[in-house]
């Protein structure tokens, strides 16, 4: 990998507040510009809130405000000359229900492409519809996809994206405001991403609310299945850099065992 990318994973207590969850955003948006971040990436329903926790209904839901406050995310990433991706959903022609997404906005503000959620969970489906396909974009010169929540049990999402050449995948979540609390679903979440990155080479960027009670906090999980994290249940971001030097053991679950040393060798050695 000879291109470099500095990324964020922002963590803050995602609400039924549209305006209090944009504040949120541009002031994590402001931290990270100054800590010099090409992409900062923020978790799934970011900005209006997650239906069946905040909202109950799109039936009255305000798509104004909705608009107009992705619309200030898209000033702000042209003014800062960042990439956002952020947690959102989407009214879509010819659906008759919305659809959870990421909205991936480019450093000129535009919002280049939408990540629509394809495996839904339980009630999910009954307030939105699955998207269609997976989505990849080349940020200076580094191949990223997008997943969000629930998609992290499905390893063939991963694998489909690792044959896309994906380098990064920025992966939101929500799971939060739970009243259970210890349960094995605090270990799994994490467990996923680390042998998911592991398994598929690549650098996962999760990003989840801090609403308590969270699953997951904002972390990197590393093609070495190392993790670098922040403190659950407090709002705020985690940076990283890639290429990465400081890189473990790595193995090809495609090729033999023997050639796995090689392996590790070789991907250390396209880091540097």
């Amino acid at each position: 990998m000879n291109s470099s990318l500095r990324f964020a994973a922002s963590q803050f207590p995602v609400s039924k507040n549209i305006e209090s969850n944009c504040r949120y955003i541009l002031k994590h948006m402001r931290q990270a510009s100054d800590e010099g971040v090409d992409i900062v990436h923020f978790p799934e329903a970011a900005l209006p809130g997650y239906i069946g926790r905040d909202i109950s209904t799109f039936s009255n839901f305000d798509w104004k405000a909705l608009n107009k406050h992705t619309e200030k995310v898209k000033a702000s990433a042209m003014n800062l000359k960042m990439w956002v991706v952020v947690g959102s959903c989407r009214q879509v022609p010819n659906s008759r229900k919305p659809r959870n997404c990421l909205h991936i906005i480019s450093r000129e503000g535009e919002v280049v492409a939408s990540y629509d959620k394809r495996r839904l969970y339980g009630k999910e489906a009954t307030s939105n519809s699955e998207g269609p396909r997976s989505i990849t974009l080349n940020i200076n010169g580094v191949k990223c996809g997008f997943l969000i929540s629930y998609e992290s049990c499905f390893s063939s999402l991963y694998e489909s994206y690792r044959k896309s050449g994906v380098q990064i995948l920025f992966h939101s979540f929500y799971n939060a405001k739970n009243d259970d609390t210890g349960t094995s679903l605090d270990d799994l979440m994490l467990a996923q991403l680390r042998v998911r990155a592991a398994d598929h080479q690549m650098w996962i960027c999760a990003s989840s609310s801090s609403a308590r009670h969270s699953r997951l906090s904002a972390c990197i999980a590393r093609p070495d299945g190392s993790v670098r994290r922040t403190k659950r249940h407090v709002a705020g971001i985690i940076f990283y850099d890639i290429p990465d030097v400081d890189l473990g053991w790595t193995y090809d679950n495609r090729v033999r065992q023997s050639n796995n040393r090689l392996h590790s060798d070789a991907l250390k050695s396209a880091r540097r």
